[in-house]
């Protein structure tokens, strides 16, 4: 069950201070058992499919860049 790493990988990759890292490295981090070792790898493919985790072409973990469009109005009022 994949769910008990999910919630932890996201705060972790969420947090001001944290620079890209492995799979490797954030399990390391997060301090996981060796046991636990294939739920977290599954916790981090789900939340890759899923859309909210991205993997970059060196295999370092960051949460999705926000996109260039916004949805919806944005008004300004001049102060």
């Amino acid at each position: 069950m994949p769910l008990r790493y999910t919630r932890r990988i996201l705060d972790h990759l969420a947090h001001p201070t944290y620079r890209p890292a492995t799979a490797t490295e954030v399990a390391a981090d997060l301090r996981v058992d060796r046991e636990d070792q294939a739920l977290f790898t599954e916790a981090v493919e789900q939340l890759q499919t899923e859309g909210r985790l991205d993997i970059d072409r060196e295999g370092r973990l960051r949460l999705p860049a926000y996109g260039d469009e916004i949805v919806g109005g944005f008004r300004l009022n001049a102060r």
